[in-house]
Protein backbone atom coordinates (compact mmCIF):
# COMPACT_ATOMS: atom_id res chain seq x y z
CA UNK A 1 0.00 0.00 0.00
CA UNK A 2 1.35 3.47 -0.68
CA UNK A 3 3.65 4.59 2.42
CA UNK A 4 1.59 8.38 2.77
CA UNK A 5 -1.47 6.14 3.27
CA UNK A 6 0.22 3.88 6.53
CA UNK A 7 1.81 7.44 7.04
CA UNK A 8 -1.99 9.16 7.72
CA UNK A 9 -3.29 5.96 9.73
CA UNK A 10 -0.75 5.79 11.90
CA UNK A 11 -0.71 9.42 12.58
CA UNK A 12 -4.29 9.42 13.18
CA UNK A 13 -3.54 6.25 15.75
CA UNK A 14 -0.94 8.92 17.20
CA UNK A 15 -3.91 11.54 17.14
CA UNK A 16 -6.35 9.53 19.28
CA UNK A 17 -3.66 8.41 22.30
CA UNK A 18 -2.26 12.08 22.59
CA UNK A 19 -5.39 13.41 22.70
CA UNK A 20 -6.21 10.68 25.58
CA UNK A 21 -3.46 11.56 27.81
CA UNK A 22 -4.11 15.51 27.27
CA UNK A 23 -7.93 14.67 28.30
CA UNK A 24 -6.80 11.89 31.21
CA UNK A 25 -4.58 14.70 32.37
CA UNK A 26 -7.00 17.13 32.41
CA UNK A 27 -9.59 15.22 33.67
CA UNK A 28 -7.41 15.00 36.89
CA UNK A 29 -7.55 17.22 39.50
CA UNK A 30 -4.70 19.81 39.45
CA UNK A 31 -3.46 19.02 42.83
CA UNK A 32 -3.28 15.16 41.51
CA UNK A 33 -1.56 15.69 38.46
CA UNK A 34 1.59 15.06 40.15
CA UNK A 35 0.44 11.24 40.77
CA UNK A 36 -0.47 11.02 37.22
CA UNK A 37 2.52 8.60 36.61
CA UNK A 38 1.71 6.34 39.66
CA UNK A 39 -0.62 4.20 37.47
CA UNK A 40 0.47 0.88 35.03
CA UNK A 41 -2.16 2.16 32.55
CA UNK A 42 -0.21 5.55 32.10
CA UNK A 43 3.27 4.09 31.82
CA UNK A 44 1.70 2.05 28.89
CA UNK A 45 0.10 4.79 27.45
CA UNK A 46 3.24 7.15 27.62
CA UNK A 47 5.27 3.96 25.88
CA UNK A 48 3.02 3.35 23.60
CA UNK A 49 2.98 6.95 22.37
CA UNK A 50 6.74 6.67 21.79
CA UNK A 51 6.10 3.83 19.76
CA UNK A 52 3.23 5.71 17.80
CA UNK A 53 5.76 8.42 17.61
CA UNK A 54 8.46 6.72 16.35
CA UNK A 55 6.56 4.93 13.64
CA UNK A 56 5.01 7.96 11.94
CA UNK A 57 8.72 9.72 11.88
CA UNK A 58 9.62 6.46 9.83
CA UNK A 59 7.32 7.29 7.39
CA UNK A 60 8.32 10.58 7.14
CA UNK A 61 9.49 11.26 3.40
CA UNK A 62 13.40 12.90 4.45
CA UNK A 63 13.98 9.92 7.21
CA UNK A 64 12.59 7.50 4.88
CA UNK A 65 15.36 8.93 1.96
CA UNK A 66 18.19 9.48 4.52
CA UNK A 67 18.13 7.46 7.48
CA UNK A 68 15.21 4.67 7.60
CA UNK A 69 17.55 2.46 5.76
CA UNK A 70 21.27 3.94 6.75
CA UNK A 71 23.10 0.59 7.45
CA UNK A 72 25.22 0.85 11.25
CA UNK A 73 27.94 -0.76 9.11
CA UNK A 74 28.95 -3.76 7.15
CA UNK A 75 25.69 -5.65 5.41
CA UNK A 76 22.84 -5.25 5.90
CA UNK A 77 21.27 -3.82 8.86
CA UNK A 78 18.30 -1.71 9.96
CA UNK A 79 19.25 1.89 11.61
CA UNK A 80 19.28 2.50 14.89
CA UNK A 81 16.33 4.24 14.38
CA UNK A 82 14.22 1.70 13.31
CA UNK A 83 15.30 -0.92 15.74
CA UNK A 84 14.35 1.00 18.72
CA UNK A 85 11.08 1.88 17.21
CA UNK A 86 10.53 -2.35 16.23
CA UNK A 87 11.94 -3.02 20.21
CA UNK A 88 8.94 -0.01 21.22
CA UNK A 89 6.69 -1.80 19.29
CA UNK A 90 7.68 -4.91 21.32
CA UNK A 91 7.29 -3.61 24.64
CA UNK A 92 4.04 -1.07 24.04
CA UNK A 93 1.44 -3.93 22.19
CA UNK A 94 2.26 -6.72 24.19
CA UNK A 95 1.92 -3.93 27.69
CA UNK A 96 -1.61 -2.71 26.57
CA UNK A 97 -2.91 -6.44 25.82
CA UNK A 98 -2.02 -6.74 29.82
CA UNK A 99 -3.25 -3.91 31.44
CA UNK A 100 -6.71 -3.85 29.27
CA UNK A 101 -6.50 -8.17 31.02
CA UNK A 102 -5.85 -6.93 34.21
CA UNK A 103 -7.79 -3.99 34.15
CA UNK A 104 -10.92 -6.03 32.95
CA UNK A 105 -10.16 -8.87 35.06
CA UNK A 106 -8.94 -7.60 38.34
CA UNK A 107 -9.60 -3.59 38.67
CA UNK A 108 -12.79 -2.79 36.81
CA UNK A 109 -16.38 -3.25 39.05
CA UNK A 110 -19.19 -4.69 37.71
CA UNK A 111 -22.05 -1.72 37.35
CA UNK A 112 -19.48 1.25 37.50
CA UNK A 113 -19.98 3.82 34.39
CA UNK A 114 -17.97 2.72 31.02
CA UNK A 115 -16.52 5.88 29.42
CA UNK A 116 -14.58 6.78 25.87
CA UNK A 117 -11.42 7.05 27.85
CA UNK A 118 -11.84 4.35 30.33
CA UNK A 119 -12.21 2.03 27.28
CA UNK A 120 -9.50 3.56 24.96
CA UNK A 121 -6.92 3.12 27.86
CA UNK A 122 -7.82 -0.33 28.54
CA UNK A 123 -7.91 -1.87 25.18
CA UNK A 124 -8.68 1.14 22.58
CA UNK A 125 -4.67 2.02 22.39
CA UNK A 126 -3.95 -2.10 22.41
CA UNK A 127 -6.21 -2.68 19.66
CA UNK A 128 -4.79 0.33 17.22
CA UNK A 129 -1.22 -0.76 18.28
CA UNK A 130 -1.95 -4.68 16.63
CA UNK A 131 -3.52 -3.30 13.97
CA UNK A 132 -0.44 -1.05 13.39
CA UNK A 133 2.39 -3.73 13.94
CA UNK A 134 0.30 -6.80 12.09
CA UNK A 135 -2.00 -5.17 9.69
CA UNK A 136 -0.38 -2.06 8.29
CA UNK A 137 3.16 -3.56 8.94
CA UNK A 138 4.59 -6.99 9.59
CA UNK A 139 7.18 -6.17 12.50
CA UNK A 140 9.37 -9.62 12.92
CA UNK A 141 8.98 -9.80 16.54
CA UNK A 142 11.24 -12.12 18.20
CA UNK A 143 11.13 -14.60 20.89
CA UNK A 144 14.37 -12.60 22.82
CA UNK A 145 12.40 -9.03 22.94
CA UNK A 146 10.20 -10.94 25.71
CA UNK A 147 12.73 -9.77 28.02
CA UNK A 148 11.47 -5.93 27.18
CA UNK A 149 7.70 -6.31 28.52
CA UNK A 150 9.33 -8.63 31.96
CA UNK A 151 11.49 -6.15 33.39
CA UNK A 152 8.79 -3.14 32.38
CA UNK A 153 6.52 -5.38 34.41
CA UNK A 154 9.04 -6.01 37.58
CA UNK A 155 9.92 -2.17 37.47
CA UNK A 156 6.21 -1.21 37.88
CA UNK A 157 5.44 -3.71 40.37
CA UNK A 158 8.81 -2.77 42.36
CA UNK A 159 7.45 0.95 42.11
CA UNK A 160 4.46 -0.75 44.15
CA UNK A 161 5.92 -1.80 46.80
CA UNK A 162 8.42 1.40 47.08
CA UNK A 163 5.28 3.32 47.48
CA UNK A 164 3.56 0.68 49.92
CA UNK A 165 6.59 1.46 51.73
CA UNK A 166 7.39 4.77 52.07
CA UNK A 167 5.20 7.88 53.14
CA UNK A 168 4.04 8.86 49.71
CA UNK A 169 0.07 9.21 50.05
CA UNK A 170 -2.38 8.41 47.41
CA UNK A 171 -4.10 11.20 46.58
CA UNK A 172 -6.88 9.43 44.48
CA UNK A 173 -8.40 6.93 47.63
CA UNK A 174 -10.20 7.89 50.90
CA UNK A 175 -8.96 6.00 54.13
CA UNK A 176 -5.35 3.66 53.91
CA UNK A 177 -3.62 5.57 51.20
CA UNK A 178 -0.59 2.95 51.14
CA UNK A 179 -1.54 1.24 47.75
CA UNK A 180 -2.23 2.48 44.02
CA UNK A 181 -4.54 -0.91 43.32
CA UNK A 182 -6.55 -2.52 45.16
CA UNK A 183 -5.30 -5.90 44.51
CA UNK A 184 -1.43 -4.77 45.17
CA UNK A 185 -2.15 -3.53 48.97
CA UNK A 186 1.03 -5.09 50.14
CA UNK A 187 0.71 -3.74 53.81
CA UNK A 188 -2.53 -5.17 54.41
CA UNK A 189 -2.71 -8.33 52.10
CA UNK A 190 0.34 -9.61 51.29
CA UNK A 191 -0.61 -13.11 49.60
CA UNK A 192 -2.74 -11.42 47.12
CA UNK A 193 -0.63 -8.56 46.21
CA UNK A 194 2.51 -11.47 45.60
CA UNK A 195 -0.14 -13.90 43.65
CA UNK A 196 -1.27 -10.82 41.26
CA UNK A 197 2.54 -10.35 40.86
CA UNK A 198 3.78 -13.33 39.62
CA UNK A 199 0.59 -13.03 37.43
CA UNK A 200 1.41 -9.90 36.01
CA UNK A 201 5.53 -10.62 35.68
CA UNK A 202 5.74 -14.05 34.68
CA UNK A 203 2.89 -15.73 33.37
CA UNK A 204 0.87 -12.89 31.70
CA UNK A 205 3.74 -11.67 29.86
CA UNK A 206 4.98 -15.18 28.15
CA UNK A 207 1.54 -16.03 27.20
CA UNK A 208 0.47 -12.66 25.71
CA UNK A 209 4.28 -12.20 24.24
CA UNK A 210 4.13 -15.76 22.46
CA UNK A 211 0.53 -15.08 20.84
CA UNK A 212 1.92 -11.73 19.49
CA UNK A 213 4.92 -13.62 18.32
CA UNK A 214 3.06 -16.45 16.60
CA UNK A 215 0.99 -12.98 15.07
CA UNK A 216 4.05 -12.13 13.45
CA UNK A 217 5.22 -15.40 11.91
CA UNK A 218 2.47 -15.75 10.45
CA UNK A 219 2.07 -12.28 8.75
CA UNK A 220 5.78 -13.46 7.28
CA UNK A 221 4.07 -16.60 5.56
Amino acid sequence: RPYWRSWLIRLSFLAVSMESLSATIAHTSYWNRWFYMAYLTNWGLVTSIAYQVCAVVCLVPVVRRRALYQPLGSGEQCSRFVRTTWALFSLAAPVELIICILFWALEYTPGHSVHYYLVVNHGGIALLLMVDGFLLSSFPLQLKQLVFTVIFCIAYLSWTVIFAETNIPNPNVGGSDDYIYGVLEWNSDVKVAEVVSSLCAFVLPPIVFVVFWLLSLSRRH
